[in-house]
């Protein structure tokens, strides 16, 4: 099913379930598609799904996860408000690379995926700082980023 023909949620789950356009789906247990509204007013779109993501079905359910609900928490939004997914479907065992790092909390607005698109950081990232107080002011920084977005949406 090319991306053209896709025409609704069902179909994405369907055809995302089914791709082997990569190695990624020979070590996974199964697909993480994401969870949430799909009216939601704000998606947010991890990097891939973890081992327990993987064995759960569900995105950020794991220790990241954690971290998330943390800072939604924090910014006053409800988890079951928003839509949750990852851009890869499959989790990735080893050989994961690192991204460029885009401009964080700055609304880019104009593109083809949405009327906004705001960069954060991936709540992992928040797990790997070792200083207690630069991961606090991490996970502060997420929330007020989530904060930020949410009311430019409402």
């Amino acid at each position: 099913m090319s991306p053209a023909t896709i025409a609704s949620l069902t179909e994405v789950r369907s055809a995302a379930s089914s791709c082997r356009n990569c190695a990624l789906w020979r070590d996974a247990t199964q697909t993480v598609f994401g969870e949430g509204r799909a009216d939601a007013p704000m998606m947010l779109v991890g990097e891939q799904p973890g081992d327990q993501e993987d064995r759960a079905g569900r995105p950020f359910v794991g220790p990241a996860g954690r971290v998330l609900e943390d800072a939604l928490n924090a910014a006053g939004i409800i988890r079951d408000d928003v839509c949750l997914t990852n851009a890869v479907k499959h989790v990735q065992v080893a050989g994961q690379r690192q991204a460029p790092h885009p401009r964080r909390g700055r609304p880019i607005t104009g593109t083809e995926l949405a009327d906004y698109v705001v960069a954060t950081a991936h709540p992992s990232s928040i797990l790997r700082i070792e200083d207690d107080g630069e991961r606090a002011a991490a996970a502060w920084r997420l929330a007020r980023e989530s904060r930020s977005t949410w009311a430019l949406l409402r």
